[in-house]
């Protein structure tokens, strides 16, 4: 027999991903759907989603859109692990590892600074 039924799905209105559904056991990571749109909104607002006025938009995004209007919410500085071994981390021969990192807790933004200069990373990409 064929069928058909509608149902509502979501997506992010900036990077265009939609939530899934990681319990299903045939099937991790399925988009989930929704009878209604109600349904759907209120589920979405639940998980962290940016439900309303500004569109809709998932949690990472939605971070992001809080930092660039508020600013970040970066941790202290850390001193780098490296004993200054890695190339670019020391600032001279029998130096060591002048790198310090900071992320910000809200959208993961990372930012590495030496004695003379400062780096700023997105989100999800690596500081060397």
């Amino acid at each position: 027999m064929l069928q058909t039924q509608t149902c509502v799905i979501a997506r992010c209105d900036e990077c265009g991903h939609g939530p899934v559904d990681l319990d299903l056991p045939y099937h991790p990571g399925v988009v989930r759907h929704w009878p209604t749109e109600g349904a759907a909104l209120a589920a979405l607002a639940e998980q962290g989603w940016q439900v309303g006025g500004a569109g809709l938009r998932c949690p990472d995004c939605a971070a992001v859109a809080v930092c660039e209007a508020d600013g970040h919410d970066f941790a202290e500085w850390v001193r780098c692990p490296c004993p200054g071994a890695r190339p670019g981390h020391r600032s001279g021969p029998d130096r060591p590892c002048e790198r310090r990192y900071r992320y910000c807790g809200r959208c993961d933004l990372a930012e590495t600074t030496t004695t003379t200069t400062t780096t700023t990373a997105a989100a999800g990409t690596a500081v060397a």
